[in-house]
């Protein structure tokens, strides 16, 4: 025990060590950090001046060639800013936070010196940018009027429906348009001042503003397009709808009895809304979109229906040869346990009757029968109690066969006992044939003068005696009771 306390002693001043090395290493790592941002920052620091002045070295000597700067200028401002309020974290001890102000104030002295060397190259671009835009606004204003012949041209033969997209396209393209002018304004007094980021950035606004204005005019000449194939597309869009709810109606009428009721409804409903598109193209002005929309529609509507009227069609050809195969095959069963109680009625019991007459019924009842479904599963029942009436039956008579046996002999000859049946002196008949009944030689088993009928269901007697069996007896029993007819 005093062994087990020690080991859990030790394990926890090991595990406690562990955790004091982990802190430890985190709070290296973290001075780490530290000094490498105080180390970093004097560098920094100097290094940020260093290109502030730089910078202003070259502002100034732009200026003196006439170039604005006040782009430039701004820039160096916020990197002064910035690295002044770095240099305040750091005396508060936040070298970090001071360290990222500082990368700050890099940046923008970086991106002042890169204005400086485009000042030259962004001067050529507002020369030309600027006559540009200039030019482009007149060609603006030709589109926007173009656009407004249309708009009215459309506005007047269509449907307030058709063209709701485009309502307003006018005036805001116009608006666009002014306010371009406006940029364009802006960009000359700027570059009037050498402001040429300043009056580039003006310059790209009108352009901007310009190219939305187009957008919007595209649009109505796009519409009128659409409006203009929509009116071609439409009489056609009717005619095919109609053909193929045509079709649809003719195949459903062909196969009536197959096809259930709510297809003709589904197909009344496309014929409705093909006549809906029919209507709308007779208005003054009319939505021929709308038109488009309602026949293909339509035309969806009667395709559906017609697949869907093929296949119960087809479904129900396959119910109907179902239903002639098992009408078949019942009618057989029923017929063959029919023949087969009939020919052995009087040994047959009520059970095998009483399954032949379901079976009949169940037949009766199938060939009234118009649904294909039930007369499948009365053709079916009836099969089964068919078979099941013939099996009965078989049983039957197979007990039949069944008589007492002499025990005094093993082996011996079962006793028979027959009913008397008249039977003429010996000798043949007067028709010179041997005639039913004929007296035989008795055999072992038999009392000496007994009669031994020949045409009998069964006769005593061994294998080498001969004598009838009954038609369709089984093989076993033959076997034990001699020769004659089987299975015929």
């Amino acid at each position: 025990m005093e062994l087990e306390h020690i080991e859990k002693e030790y394990l926890k001043i090991v595990a406690d060590l562990r955790e004091a090395k982990e802190a430890t290493k985190d709070v290296e790592d973290r001075i780490a950090a530290v000094q490498q941002a105080i180390d970093g920052y004097a560098l920094k620091v100097a290094e940020v001046n260093a290109s502030i002045e730089a910078v202003s070295v070259k502002e100034r000597a732009m200026q003196a060639e006439g170039y604005r700067t006040t782009y430039v200028s701004k820039l160096l401002s916020d990197g002064r800013e910035a690295l002044a309020r770095a240099q305040e974290l750091v005396s508060q001890k936040s070298y970090t936070e001071g360290r990222k102000l500082a990368d700050q104030a890099g940046e923008h002295v970086q991106r002042a010196s890169q204005a400086l060397e485009e000042l030259p190259r962004k001067k050529g671009e507002v020369d030309k940018a600027i006559p540009a835009l200039e030019s482009r606004i007149p060609q603006v204003k030709a589109a926007i009027l173009e656009g407004r012949d249309i708009f009215d041209n459309i506005s007047n033969e269509y449907a307030e429906s058709t063209w709701r997209s485009i309502r307003g396209n006018g005036t805001e393209a116009e608006n666009r348009v002014n306010w371009a002018i406006d940029a364009l304004n802006d960009a000359r007094e700027m570059a009037a001042e050498s402001d040429w980021h300043g009056a580039m950035e003006m310059v790209e606004k009108g352009n901007g503003l310009l190219s939305e204005a187009e957008t919007l005019m595209r649009s109505i000449h796009q519409l009128k397009k659409d409006l203009l194939t929509a009116r071609q597309d439409a009489p056609k869009e009717i005619s095919a709808a109609s053909a193929d709810i045509a079709r649809a109606w003719e195949y459903i009428n062909r196969y009536d009895e197959d096809i259930r009721e709510s297809l003709e409804d589904d197909l009344r409903a496309a014929e409705r809304k093909n006549e809906a598109a029919k209507a709308e193209l007779t208005l003054t002005q009319p939505d021929h979109f709308k038109a488009c929309e309602l026949a293909r529609q339509a035309n969806d509507a009667a395709d559906r229906v017609l697949v869907q009227a093929r296949s119960e069609h087809e479904a129900a050809e396959r119910q109907r040869a179902k239903a002639a195969s098992v009408r078949r095959d019942a009618s057989a069963q029923v017929s063959i346990a029919r023949e087969y109680i009939d020919d052995h009625s009087p040994v047959v019991k009520e059970e095998a009757k009483r399954a032949l007459k379901n079976a009949e019924g169940y037949l009766r009842e199938a060939e009234r029968t118009a649904d294909l479904e039930g007369r499948i599963s009365l053709f079916t029942r009836a099969e089964a109690d068919g078979r099941r009436a013939y099996s009965l039956a078989q049983r039957d008579v197979d007990n039949s066969w069944e008589r007492p046996r002499s025990t005094s002999d093993e082996g011996g000859m079962p006793e028979v006992v027959w009913p008397p049946i008249p039977v003429p002196g010996p000798g043949r008949s007067s028709t010179g044939r041997q005639p039913w009944g004929t007296t035989r030689s008795p055999g072992p088993g038999i009392p000496p003068g007994s009669s031994t009928p020949s045409g009998w269901k069964a006769t005593g007697g061994s294998s080498n005696r001969g004598g009838s069996s009954s038609w369709g007896g089984s093989p076993a029993k033959r076997g034990r009771r001699g020769g004659g007819s089987s299975g015929w």
